[in-house]
Parts: structure tokens; C-alpha cells; sequence
């Protein structure tokens, strides 16, 4: 079991809810984790060189949606060495329109979806989000992520603590969630943009793939999809180290 993790999260497309009265129709958020500090610290340390790299300033943001192809595929080569896995949830918000949720509500459910994936590979974690908007919004989130994501699965049970600490930050101003929000941009391309080359990203990354929930099923691209006859198997950067070593479950969707 792993120990100390470190999660960051950000999402791709906006958390509103109304359909055609300017909300988008998918939303995807991405978790990176990291399994030691020392690979946070690596990572910090990259995507600090990799803006020297592209002579940009230590101010400049990576950030998915107004990034050139060139600056992105910068940056996905750079991180592609790093130590770490991401997981992702991609909404169909169809299954939300109908209902009176808020778009508070949609976006809290969301991130308990992603975070329950991962629940048996944390472990007194840190996890980080990026936050915009009303601090009191980000506060009761804070709240009622550790709260469900800690209750015992067996009443009356001493069980672990699975998330230590939840906080949030301006992603402009923390590389990680920068990290964060690239690999939520690719990961959402091909759901909006049918070109051969939308997945382009993505595969650059895919061995640090640990999995693509979709609520509902059906709407995954097919460069997520694994064929019956595929062979699945555990990402090589991670081989012999317990916390991504995930066979079998590289890639999967969920009713």
C-alpha cells in the first residue's frame, strides 16, 4: 500500500449545466498522482527548465486551451520522462440536465466519482485542487471530499485515512496543477475534435494512463477503448512499484 501520495485536480470544460444556454456538454477531471515527494519535486523542477527551454518567463502559464501545438507537445515530451500516473472522469452532462443540480453539486459529485477510482491506491494523501471562484464553494468541498472519501466502507471499522489533507490554488501559480490541467486538455481533445490528430497528446502520455472513467458508457473515444482481443498491460515506468502496478485495469468505462 502506498503511503503519503500526492494528487492534483483540475478540469476541462466548465461545471455549469445548462445545455445550450452556454455550458459545454462534457466535462473532464484529471487527477495526477504522484507516489513520492521526490517525484513531485522532479516534476516541479522540469516544468520550471522547460519554460527556460522555450524562452518563456518563470510567470508563463502552461495551459492546455490557449497553449500553441508547439508549446504542448513541449511540454508532454517533457513530462512523459517524469514518475507519475493520471486518471481522468469524462461527464456526459446530458445525464445531468434534466435534474435541478447546481452546477456546486455537479462539480463535487464529479470529483468524488474520480476520487473513489483511486481510493485503494491512497493513502494519507495531499491532494490539491485548482480552484477559481467563491472560497466559501472551495471550503465545503474541502470538507465533503475528505468526509465521504474516509467513511469507513465497513461501519464500525477502524479503516486507514485515505486523504490527509485537501487544499486548493490558482493553478497559475502551482506547476502540478498546470500538469493537471495539460493532460485534462488532452484528454478532452477527442471528444471535441474529430481530426485524426486530436489523440496526439494523449499517446504521447499513455504509458502514465492509469484509467478513463466515463459516466455514462459508450461516449469514449476510440483511443481509449480497449478492444476484446487487446493486450493489456502494466505501464513500464511503473514496473515492480505497487502504487500504479495495474493490470488489467488500464483503461475502463462504468455504467
Amino acid at each position: 500500500m502506498p503511503k503519503n501520495t500526492f494528487a492534483f485536480v483540475d478540469e476541462s470544460g466548465d461545471t455549469g449545466v445548462k445545455l445550450g444556454q452556454g455550458s459545454s456538454d462534457r466535462m473532464v477531471v484529471v487527477l495526477v498522482m504522484f507516489e513520492t515527494e521526490e517525484d513531485v519535486q522532479a516534476a516541479d523542477k522540469r516544468i520550471n527548465a522547460l519554460r527556460a527551454e522555450l524562452r518563456q518567463s518563470l510567470r508563463f502559464e502552461f495551459h492546455f486551451k490557449d497553449n500553441s501545438n508547439h508549446v504542448r507537445a513541449a511540454f508532454f515530451n517533457a513530462i512523459a520522462l517524469l514518475n507519475f500516473g493520471y486518471v481522468a472522469v469524462v461527464v456526459d452532462k446530458d445525464r445531468w440536465a434534466d435534474t435541478n443540480a447546481d452546477h456546486s453539486t455537479f462539480y463535487k459529485q464529479t470529483c468524488l466519482d474520480l476520487l473513489e477510482v483511486v481510493r485503494p491506491f491512497l493513502l494519507e494523501a495531499t491532494v490539491k485542487l485548482g480552484k477559481s471562484g467563491a472560497k466559501q464553494f472551495w471550503n465545503e468541498l474541502a470538507s465533503e471530499l475528505k468526509r465521504q472519501i474516509n467513511a469507513p466502507k465497513v461501519p464500525d471499522k477502524d479503516e486507514p485515512i485515505i486523504i490527509k489533507s485537501v487544499s486548493m490554488q490558482e493553478s497559475h501559480t502551482d506547476n502540478l496543477l498546470q500538469m493537471a490541467d495539460m493532460i485534462c486538455g488532452a484528454v478532452a481533445r477527442p471528444y471535441r475534435d474529430g481530426r485524426d490528430r486530436s489523440h496526439e497528446f494523449v499517446k504521447i502520455i499513455a504509458h502514465c494512463k492509469i484509467a478513463v472513467r466515463e459516466l455514462p458508457e459508450s461516449i469514449l473515444p476510440a483511443v481509449y477503448r480497449i478492444t476484446p482481443n487487446a493486450r493489456i498491460h502494466t505501464s513500464p515506468v511503473f514496473t515492480g512499484r505497487r502504487l500504479f502496478n495495474l493490470q488489467g485495469t488500464f483503461v475502463f468505462s462504468t455504467p
